[in-house]
């Protein structure tokens, strides 16, 4: 007979008495009591073994949990909504109750200083009552499916991959049930992609409250809390009305969370606190045999969908593992955003489909006219004085996450609207910057932002005229300025190749494998060491850069002016750690510079050569 009184037990079915008994026995304040719940829990649920028992949230099981201990992982959408003032203790009763974690709603059916609270235990004193944190928050925006597996199986993404993926990830998510017409998935404005099928948005209701103010708009939680309802807590104030003149329409009530414990994490692809995934990220080296058969797969893999370009496909990869470990301003550094120009021949729609099988959260932007000026399309997240407060923008992200923009713009008028939207995208590609937009401040306050930026654009396709002369179309996109813009070139031999590799692209048995390795890619890209005698060997090949380049006359000028600046030298520096990490290298080395530049000038005389013998009108 399995005991039904463990803590285990009592955490995950009956969370109000475990906490009750946390009360009794500690005596502790009100401003104490949190610490001692959440490490009570924690306790209770020590491993994914154990976490993995507890219900994940979804879409699908709100009406069955509520009142129970749930998991979900989610981001910050608004951190903003302020702080309640909340029974936690019941007054009037003969011996300390608690009413903390929505314990007082279950009781009174009502909140501090209700009448039904009033009538039942007295008018509650200030010792009674104490402040909790509101904060609102949304699914994980263009969460893939193995990814979302993981997560509802308590699974970190390496246990995901050793599992055989989303093949060997399974969750026991509750059928779809009914939902009362009172009851929502969360508020639209607020939640990124909420036309996505399981796009939830959530309140949360943290009673730590310096652990809530350490959290930030953007940032990623996973979070294990009581299931309630409750109505925005601003909606009475902002609307002008009050409870009783609304008494005849039932009042809209959102998921929420009383949370018991939470962690931050570092990013889309983390499952451990941001605190501790740095110091682990060391681990992630692999042996550099292996780290090459893997990463060969990989770019033949990425070049199926790219026309068969293995060079176009190695700069892709680059671009899927950077992320930012350093920033001084202006720069940003680690960043690596990409711009593929995809011949007419080459699909934008092969690539995506790939990605999503590949990273664990993968958004893709159609960037054209009629979107940006859409007065319903907001790419930045911005608030209006309702009772919505800050309504999530399109760009409005958690770091990690892969932005796959398809850049398709034709002649015409940007509007007000459009232009907002342009600045708004370019603030994020090249500054790794994200604007929010308060009402009565002019300028907006910008917050730091870690996305994966891939831009797609496609050539037009030639006349016959054209053709018959062997012209080529001068170059598309451009629009938005990124770190690279690499030509995509079909390859004639491995075409017919490429085509089989891509049609198995969503069935094959690496890629476990090959998310794992882009994964410890990423964290070895963070934390690469570079020996003092590589710095100054590439310290000495830059002044030589330098030298040559005010001197070069022939047709590599271009190539050679490319290595000339302080901003050319980071960019190939970025390129170089990510060159080092993707072949699972603890440390730079300057071969793997050499390579990084050599790249790096051969496709700025691709793009010069299109340039010049390109036909028709530069966009």
């Amino acid at each position: 007979m399995v005991p039904t009184n463990t803590p285990f037990a009592l955490a995950l079915s009956s969370p109000y008495s475990l906490i009750q008994d946390i009360f009794t026995r500690s005596r502790k304040s009100s401003e104490e009591v949190p610490t001692a719940v959440s490490d009570e829990f924690r306790r209770a649920f020590p491993d994914s073994e154990t976490r993995a028992k507890v219900p994940y949230l979804s879409r699908g099981n709100l009406q069955q949990l509520k009142g129970k201990t749930v998991r979900w992982k989610g981001m910050v959408q608004d951190n903003s909504m302020g702080n309640e003032i909340v029974l936690a203790t019941l007054p009037g009763s003969s011996e300390p109750k608690c009413a903390l974690y929505g314990a007082d709603s279950l009781t009174t059916e009502g909140a501090a200083g209700s009448e039904a609270a009033t009538e039942a235990f007295g008018a509650p004193s200030g010792s009674d009552l104490t402040e909790r944190s509101v904060l609102y928050a949304a699914s994980l925006p263009g969460r893939s499916s193995w990814a979302r597996d993981a997560d509802r199986a308590a699974l970190a993404l390496e246990e995901a991959f050793s599992a055989g993926g989303s093949e060997g990830v399974r969750s026991s998510e509750a059928p779809e049930a009914s939902t009362s017409s009172a009851t929502s998935f969360g508020v639209k404005e607020k939640v990124p992609m909420s036309d996505s099928s399981d796009a939830l948005g959530v309140l949360l209701k943290v009673y730590d409250i310096t652990a809530a103010e350490a959290l930030q708009a953007g940032d990623v939680v996973e979070v294990v809390g009581i299931l309630d309802f409750g109505p925005l807590p601003s909606s009475e104030w902002a609307s002008g009305s009050s409870a009783a003149d609304d008494s005849a329409v039932p009042e809209q009530l959102h998921p929420t969370l009383h949370v018991l414990y939470h962690d931050k994490l570092a990013d889309v692809w983390s499952s451990k606190p941001a605190e501790s995934s740095a110091s682990t990220s060391n681990s992630a080296a692999v042996s550099t045999q292996t780290a090459e058969t893997t990463r060969a797969a990989l770019i033949s893999k990425l070049a199926a969908t790219l026309s068969g370009d293995e060079t176009a496909a190695e700069w892709l990869l680059l671009a899927l593992i950077a992320s930012i470990h350093t920033r001084k301003a202006p720069f940003a550094l680690g960043h690596l955003s990409l711009r593929l120009h995809l011949p007419t021949s080459n699909s934008p729609s092969e690539l995506p489909a790939l990605l999503s099988h590949l990273l664990p959260s993968v958004v893709p932007l159609p960037l054209t006219l009629k979107s940006l000026n859409d007065p319903s399309i907001s790419y930045p997240p911005h608030s209006l004085p309702d009772s919505t407060g800050l309504r999530a923008g399109h760009l409005q992200l958690p770091r990690g996450t892969t932005l796959l923009v398809e850049e398709a713009i034709s002649e015409g008028k940007l509007g007000a609207h459009g232009l907002s939207n342009l600045e708004c995208l370019q603030e994020v590609v090249g500054r790794s910057e994200l604007g929010y937009r308060f009402p009565f401040n002019p300028a907006p306050f910008m917050l730091p932002v870690d996305l994966g930026v891939v831009i797609l654009c496609q050539e037009e396709a030639l006349s016959a005229e054209e053709e018959a002369k062997g012209g080529k179309k001068a170059l598309s996109g451009g629009l938005i300025k990124c770190d690279v813009d690499v030509l995509v070139s079909p390859s004639s031999a491995s075409s017919s190749a490429a085509k089989t590799e891509q049609s198995s692209n969503s069935s094959d048995a690496d890629l476990p494998a090959l998310r794992n390795h882009l994964l410890r890619a990423r964290q070895l890209a963070r934390t690469l060491a570079v020996p003092a005698v590589v710095a100054e060997e590439i310290q000495k090949d830059f002044v030589a850069s330098r030298s040559s380049a005010s001197a070069s006359t022939n047709a590599s000028a271009a190539a050679a002016a490319a290595s000339a600046s302080q901003e050319d030298l980071l960019r190939q520096m970025d390129v170089a750690r990510l060159l080092s990490a993707s072949r699972g290298r603890a440390e730079l080395t300057f071969e793997d510079f050499k390579k990084a530049k050599e790249m790096d000038q051969r496709r700025v005389e691709e793009l010069a050569v299109r340039r010049k013998v390109g036909v028709g009108k530069q966009k």
